[in-house]
């Protein structure tokens, strides 16, 4: 009889702690992480930055996506179990696609390491001029620079037109310049800061030529060596340079109808010698504006509904000059 009692309670032990053992082994299964994670270079092993790095999970084809860091380093992490294919993107390079990556159950996190290096594109032509075209949009270091020279985004437009463009930049009820929504954003122009604001940034910015801008700069987070007068960021608009000794003539003219018939007529001069340059513009702009606004009520007299509709119109005639000297 105490030998089956004592057999009954091995039993029951072996059973207690099989039973434990399992049901942490469930837990780390469910706890555990899957990560795939790796740097991107090019041939020369620096980091690139800004790659588009997409996963796909082949059983339903669902992707997600993003954009290697400063350091050239992507992650996906948070991964349930499957098969997946890692494809990467950068301009002027072959890309990348990957063999099918399989992702099991662990104990415990497991991160797959997966380093990219993107080969350069590199084209032999014989007897051919080959002109690069840059990016529209380009990451360089802590700016955003948008390049317009010789787009046809800047025909017939301002450089206030062309702000617009900027990713997060907004323009407010009284042309203000917003960044995320937020005012307080400084601009420079080749690189000197401009500190009017308001309507009066607004009207200079109107008057000037897009044709004549060569590129603009976003700084969300400027060094401490700019004005801190403005802390949502820093717009520098960049001007076309003529680098080649001579002298060069441009005339050009927009014409637009509105309610208004609206005018933009720009004179450009140049001259180079090789040892100093002298550079003048003339704009002449007539950017009219009419604001029309709608109001009403209902009001009950001698026991009937009336009802009044205002409508207001404002018409603003607008003509200003834009002149710039520079040596």
């Amino acid at each position: 009889m105490l030998i089956i009692e004592v057999s009954h309670f091995i039993k029951c032990t072996c059973i207690f702690f099989f039973s434990i053992g399992f049901i942490t082994i469930l837990y780390a299964q469910s706890s555990g992480k899957n990560n795939i994670a790796g740097k991107i270079k090019d041939n020369s092993g620096n980091p690139l930055v800004g790659v588009n790095v997409s996963l796909k999970m082949i059983s339903n084809n669902s992707n997600r996506s993003g954009l290697s860091d400063e350091t050239g380093n992507y992650k996906f992490d948070g991964l349930p179990t499957g098969k997946y294919v890692l494809t990467a993107t950068y301009a002027g390079t072959f890309g990348f696609v990957s063999d099918t990556i399989s992702i099991v159950s662990t104990l415990t996190s497991n991160t797959i390491n997966l380093d990219i290096v993107l080969s350069d594109k590199i084209v032999s032509l014989q007897e051919v001029v080959v002109q690069a075209e840059r990016e529209r949009i380009e990451i360089d270091k802590d700016k955003i620079v948008m390049n317009v020279q010789n787009s046809a985004l800047t025909s017939g437009k301002s450089a206030f037109d062309l702000l617009k463009q900027l990713p997060g930049v907004s323009i407010g009820q009284e042309d203000e310049i917003l960044l995320r929504g937020s005012s307080g954003i400084n601009l420079m122009i080749d690189g000197k800061m401009n500190y009017l604001t308001g309507k009066q940034l607004s009207t200079l910015l109107k008057g000037m030529n897009a044709e004549n801008i060569s590129k603009l700069e976003l700084s969300v987070a400027p060094s401490a060596a700019f004005d801190a007068a403005g802390n949502a960021g820093i717009i520098n608009i960049v001007m076309k340079r003529n680098t080649k000794p001579g002298y060069a003539l441009d005339f050009r003219s927009a014409v637009s109808k509105g309610r208004y018939w609206m005018i933009n007529e720009n004179i450009t001069a140049s001259m180079n010698t090789g040892k100093w340059n002298l550079y003048g513009s003339l704009d002449y702009n007539t950017p009219h504006q009419v604001q029309t606004s709608k109001s009403g009520n209902s009001i009950v007299e001698a026991g009937e509904n009336l009802e009044l509709r205002r409508f207001n119109e404002s018409t603003y005639k607008i003509k200003f000059y834009n002149t710039k000297i520079n040596v």
